[in-house]
């Protein structure tokens, strides 16, 4: 480790600081497969150790290097100040720097956006964005400083995408976006007011058929099969939760063997057996009525946990359990929402519009994007239509909501 060590060192200038933490983390996905990082905090000359609650001080520089394809992912200054050694005057100055920083791969482009405070930049091939994708953001002070600079994501070569041309038309998806057309309640939305509303979806290029739109990307890198989840008797537990996510580093052992990460690991039947009755136990508990209407969606390994979604509806619960199956916490919407709106009267469906007129004025402003998307089927990313709408209609009056 003080080899890479060193090399931040150099490649910084940080000649006076003083390292005062390290630790190394890994992350999976089917393109890069294990990916270990390395996170050092250091101190800035004259300062011997940390703040009072170990809070770094003013200029304090964070970097995290990725060991596995030997660049820097991100780089943060603490405090209003950006790194004196690093001052862009111009926007070349500042995309060649990028440029070395990122080792960007061949068929990869980037699509540049400024911000507030800096510049935003997305990974595009032939102009077109990927799902999962990646990106990067700068911050820069009003020196023109670095302040931080963080890569994310992936950035795959020529070889992980089928190039193609998009001949999607709206006729051939008309009736897949109406089905996109749904009813939503969310309480720290619109006063709690139903809507209808467009839910995205990705409809395949070369054959109609589509993949989900997933906020966690690990839904599209994996494209789990659904499991229904029944029982036949209720039980009764009071359940006892703690937080899944201790930090901790792995050991210099662990990145000396480059030991695979857990979502590297096929499950088994056996081991999805036990899943099923992890989370089943919970619903006979909490939902012991609703036998049969949930369903197992997706499930993953990280280090020292498992994390599994269930869903009923649309109604989503976030499970987490500890390497041996057993319930460490849980995100249960249904019962969040229950204790925010305790007396919300549910609107009936004969005092809302119908769907065919919400679907009507919402699929009058249909979005067709072109979306390069992993398809775990195939494993490689393919060209897809993202169907998306931007009007929002109040479920009650049938007025467009403004966003």
């Amino acid at each position: 480790m003080e080899k890479w060590m060193d090399q931040m060192k150099k490649d910084y200038d940080l000649e006076g600081y003083t390292p005062v933490e390290s630790y190394i983390e890994r992350s999976y996905n089917p393109v890069e497969g294990t990916v270990y990082t390395l996170t050092v905090d250091w101190l800035p000359p004259g300062t011997g150790k940390r703040e009072e609650e170990d809070l770094n001080p003013a200029g304090t520089i964070v970097l995290t290097y990725n060991i596995t394809h030997q660049c820097y992912i991100r780089m943060i200054v603490v405090g209003d100040k950006g790194r004196d050694k690093l001052v862009f005057k111009t926007e070349q100055e500042l995309d060649v720097w990028l440029l070395n920083q990122t080792r960007m791969t061949p068929g990869v482009d980037m699509i540049k956006k400024k911000t507030n405070h800096g510049v935003s930049y997305t990974a595009v091939t032939s102009g077109i964005r990927l799902s999962p994708g990646g990106s990067v953001d700068l911050e820069l002070d009003e020196q023109q400083r670095l302040k931080m600079y963080s890569k994310y994501g992936v950035f795959p070569s020529d070889e992980w995408i089928h190039k193609e041309t998009l001949t999607i038309t709206k006729q051939d998806v008309i009736s897949i976006a109406r089905n996109q057309v749904k009813i939503f309640e969310i309480p720290f939305l619109f006063e709690g007011k139903p809507f209808y509303a467009f839910e995205e979806i990705y409809v395949k290029n070369h054959d109609l058929t589509t993949l989900p739109f997933e906020l966690d990307e690990r839904n599209q890198w994996y494209g789990q099969q659904s499991y229904p989840l029944q029982w036949d008797h209720a039980i009764k537990r009071e359940w006892s939760f703690k937080p899944p996510f201790t930090h901790h580093s792995l050991s210099r052992e662990q990145l000396e063997k480059h030991e695979p990460h857990p979502a590297a690991r096929s499950w088994t039947e056996e081991e999805i057996s036990l899943l099923k009755k992890a989370v089943t136990s919970y619903l006979q508990s909490e939902y012991p009525e609703e036998s049969g209407q949930w369903q197992l969606r997706s499930f993953f390994r990280e280090d020292h946990y498992i994390e599994a979604s269930i869903d009923r509806n649309g109604n989503r619960i976030k499970l987490f359990l500890d390497e041996s199956y057993q319930l460490l916490n849980v995100m249960d919407k249904q019962k969040i929402l229950a204790h925010m709106m305790p007396d919300q009267k549910r609107l009936e469906s004969s005092e809302r519009i119908s769907s065919e007129q919400a679907a009507r004025d919402i699929l009058a402003a249909l979005i067709m994007t072109p979306v390069y998307v992993f398809d775990p089927e195939y494993g490689k990313y393919i060209l897809c239509c993202k169907l998306d709408s931007d009007v929002v209609l109040d479920a009650r009056t049938g007025r467009e909501i403004d966003l």
